[in-house]
């Protein structure tokens, strides 16, 4: 929040005429600007999210997905890193987005396995 009110007061200065003083208020006028800007980045993603249930499909060919009736298909080289970590593996997009895949969307977990395997497999830069 520090660097929105370094950039706040650089605009300021850079508005300042000598035939105009600063005032205090336009100091105040600035202060929640920063705020304003940190609340959107923080809550942005957030109101992205989507948590209904999504289906997801790897195969060579890639990733196909299905949420909402809206259907996607990224290639293994949009995906930039597939991570196990907590129990759930999290396949990430070129652009930045990512899928999470809680363990309870395997049936079993030699088939989680097989599925990070696999995707691992078939995501390699060949």
């Amino acid at each position: 929040m520090a660097g929105g009110a370094v950039v706040y007061g650089a605009a300021l200065l850079l508005r300042y005429d000598s035939a105009y003083m600063l005032a205090p208020s336009d100091f105040m006028n600035a202060l929640p600007g920063p705020f304003v800007l940190w609340t959107f980045f923080a809550l942005y993603p957030q109101a992205r999210f989507k948590p209904e249930e999504r289906r997801l499909e790897i195969g060579s060919g890639g990733i196909d997905t299905e949420i909402r009736g809206m259907h996607k298909h990224y290639d293994w080289r949009d995906i930039s890193a597939i991570v196990s970590e907590y129990g759930i593996i999290e396949v990430r997009t070129q652009t930045g987005n990512a899928f999470l895949v809680p363990e309870r969307a395997f049936e079993s977990a030699h088939q989680r396995d097989e599925f990070l395997q696999q995707a691992r497999t078939w995501s390699a830069p060949t």
